[in-house]
């Protein structure tokens, strides 16, 4: 087989119905059915040998959730912000990657994914926002799996609002300072520090937001 091909088979209905074939970066044929028309199989063999070429697209019974997050990693770091980045790096490094590094990525469930939550939930040493938020690492590492074709979706995608995968909790309630409040605040501030204050005050900006416009 050279790098890939179209196939055309007739359906005793009448019909056809075509299928790609190419090999994954790690040399593993696969074989997909497609649809009825050509030209959605040529962009899908596209789409697949670009994937291939650029490393992404290896067998699913090959590829481990530990070598699929830190290529992901490595690829988001250029695009995130410091602190997101080192939000997503522990995530990974203390959480994912323990409960699910040696997996396959097929072998992740949605199962496994609210055990993982409950055992963490369990122990209670973090915080179900803190367990959440691990979360979205997760959903993006196997998002972009899906989108690979190593996987055949994704398990942590969570659009049902009656089946959420997250766990419930009390969302904190944001209080705001009264105008006696704002000025005592600001005269306790000390001089060199008062300016910030203001424009803290004045714009709801955060300190790293307001410290980014200097």
């Amino acid at each position: 087989m050279a790098r890939g091909c179209i196939l055309k088979r007739h359906k005793k209905s009448g019909g056809v119905t075509y299928s790609i074939k190419y090999r994954t970066a790690d040399g593993t044929p696969v074989k997909k059915a497609i649809g009825p028309t050509r030209s959605d199989a040529e962009q899908a063999l596209t789409a697949a040998l670009a994937s291939v070429d650029r490393g992404e697209l290896r067998s699913p019974s090959r590829v481990t959730f530990a070598e699929a997050s830190d290529a992901w990693l490595r690829r988001k770091k250029p695009v995130l912000e410091a602190s997101t980045y080192r939000d997503y790096e522990t995530h990974l490094r203390k959480r994912l990657k323990p409960a699910f590094g040696d997996l396959k990525l097929r072998q992740i469930s949605r199962a496994r994914i609210e055990d993982y939550l409950a055992e963490l939930d369990e122990a209670g040493e973090l915080s179900r926002k803190t367990i959440n938020d691990s979360l979205i690492p997760l959903r993006q590492v196997l998002a972009r799996a899906a989108r690979d074709g190593a996987i055949a979706r994704n398990p942590a995608s969570s659009t049902d609002r009656d089946d959420p995968l997250e766990l419930p909790y009390e969302r904190p309630t944001m209080g705001v300072l009264t105008r006696g409040q704002a000025r005592a605040y600001l005269d306790a501030c000390p001089g060199w520090y008062r300016p910030m204050a203001e424009v803290l005050l004045g714009t709801g900006l955060r300190i790293g937001e307001a410290i980014a416009l200097g």
